[in-house]
């Protein structure tokens, strides 16, 4: 639902000029934003989950970057968007795995909610990735697919309920409850544009 619109565009490619000069590719930049992500579910893990907030958001930003860094350097390739692609699962399950064993033991209810958005965020993104594999939907279909709730929307959740976690509980379960019912109504939202589209061929 959140769209990069083109002032957010020139200024990530701004940024992409100016980070150019580091002698690091668009690749490696993705794999220091997991290597962020994977610092975050450890502290998540040692119940810092303040600190863990923050270094998911470091995760998601140095994320962000490594297109823009690949643009400003005519690096961009097909394994690049890949690769990108599949440290952004990553990110996102390690994180929710590691909040998942931090409260199953104490809060069953907020674990399965936990388990429903982990499981909404997977099918999300293997719907329209899927879809396309098997050549139900095009790649114009790809780009007027959409959803509700997609990953800008996701990482912002996370990020809030991360924070709240050591203050408020109640705050925590109530927003992992709201992301586990958007993230599987953005999954079927998904599989009935998938169906609409391919259901005469």
């Amino acid at each position: 639902m959140l769209k990069s619109d083109s002032s957010m565009k020139d200024l990530q490619d701004k940024i992409g000029k100016v980070l150019s000069v580091i002698p690091l590719s668009p690749n490696q930049w993705t794999l220091l934003s997991f290597l962020l992500a994977l610092s975050a579910s450890f502290m998540i893990f040692q119940k810092q989950f303040f600190y863990g907030a923050f270094l998911f958001l470091f995760a998601i930003l140095f994320d962000a970057l490594d297109g823009a860094v690949a643009r400003a350097t005519n690096r961009a390739t097909k394994f690049g968007a890949f690769f990108d692609g599949l440290i952004d699962r990553l990110t996102e399950g390690f994180v929710l795995i590691s909040l998942f064993f931090n409260v199953s033991a104490d809060f069953y209810t907020s674990a399965s909610i936990l388990f429903l958005l982990f499981f909404g965020t997977c099918m999300t993104s293997f719907v329209r990735a899927y879809a396309h594999h098997r050549g139900v939907i095009s790649d114009e279909d790809i780009t007027k697919m959409g959803g509700f709730f997609e990953r800008g929307e996701r990482t912002i959740l996370i990020f809030l309920m991360l924070l709240v976690y050591d203050f408020n509980l109640q705050w925590f379960s109530y927003l992992a409850m709201l992301g586990a019912v958007l993230s599987v109504f953005t999954f079927l939202q998904r599989f009935f544009y998938v169906y609409a589209r391919g259901k005469n061929g």
